[in-house]
């Protein structure tokens, strides 16, 4: 987010009104650097809107592109070529490596958790690298780093994420087969049939989030798609037989935990968030279905009837809402 964004949720929480918990990620820039950020604009930033329902304590840093015919994502080894794209090529980064080992050092040691994003299996590998250096310099912090996407992990990065204590943020409202992943496929070929390797992460002890990209790809933030396409590895809108990779689909309680506890760490907030438990904030949504007693295709079709917030009923979905 903007500073702009930031001031219209710090007014939204003076007048009583943001209605949700809200963790924003500061921005940082965009194009490419080889020079490290100056952690105190960021820190002056989160002294500035430190609100009761706003958590300014998070950093967003890009690190590539995307994956797709584009090739913008930064990978180990080339992308194929074709008329199209006659140069071999494996992508960039935004940032270079020793700037960006620097920026996790500093964020690290401020108290920022940083989010990396990381499409490639090369930027994946130059961001644990950088958060290898943070724990280096300043010990275990106790911060979940994330690395956005993180789609195509190297194999022998992936134990990584728990020796790190690095959050994987995947992206599952994207990686049903789809025009998207098509794409992908069509500019790495066979490697990109292993694209979101959720179950190795879970097996390996690596925290995974749900993320949604929305509005870069994603149709809209509802959850339910991307819960049902972790369970099935098919595209949720058309139900067909079509499975991307599905030796990964895990679970309903795996993705239920995921999206609920795995979220409340994330934002640091599972002391009060997160589970249903006596001493817990009384955060909760009530569904219109049971999801362990519909078949797994129909999970893409629940509604939520109400929603609270620390006891309070934000939302009912009636004629009209709350």
């Amino acid at each position: 987010v903007t500073e702009e964004a930031l001031q219209a949720y710090a007014e939204l929480d003076a007048a009583g009104q943001l209605d949700a918990r809200v963790t924003v990620n500061l921005q940082t820039p965009r194009e490419y650097r080889d020079y490290p950020l100056d952690a105190a604009d960021y820190i002056a930033l989160r002294v500035r809107y430190r609100l009761d329902r706003v958590n300014a304590g998070y950093v967003k840093i890009f690190l590539d592109g995307v994956p797709t015919a584009s090739r913008t994502a930064y990978m180990l080894q080339d992308y194929l070529t074709d008329e199209q794209h006659p140069q071999a090529t494996r992508g960039f980064l935004l940032v270079s490596p020793e700037a960006l080992a620097q920026d996790m050092i500093v964020l690290d040691e401020a108290g920022f958790t940083v989010k990396l994003h990381a499409a490639g299996d090369g930027s994946v590998r130059v961001a644990l690298d950088a958060i290898e250096a943070a724990r280096k310099a300043n010990g275990n912090s106790g911060l979940r780093h994330e690395l956005a996407h993180a789609g195509f992990i190297d194999p022998d990065d992936l134990p990584r994420f728990a020796e790190l204590n690095v959050t994987a943020d995947l992206s599952p409202y994207l990686w049903y087969p789809s025009p998207i992943i098509g794409s992908i496929e069509g500019a790495l070929g066979e490697r990109g049939e292993q694209y979101w390797p959720v179950k190795d992460l879970l097996d390996s002890g690596a925290d995974v989030l749900l993320g949604s990209d929305w509005p870069s790809a994603a149709k809209d933030l509802s959850p339910w798609h991307a819960i049902e396409a972790l369970v099935t590895r098919r595209n949720p809108f058309t139900d067909g037989d079509e499975a991307h990779w599905p030796a990964q689909a895990i679970s309903l309680e795996q993705a239920l935990a995921i999206v609920t506890t795995g979220g409340a760490r994330a934002l640091l907030i599972e002391d009060r968030s997160g589970s249903i438990e006596t001493g817990k904030s009384a955060d909760l949504i009530v569904l219109d279905q049971n999801l362990f007693e519909i078949p797994p295709q129909q999970i893409s079709e629940t509604r939520v009837l109400e929603t609270w917030l620390q006891g309070e009923r934000v939302y009912l979905r009636q004629s009209q809402g709350i």
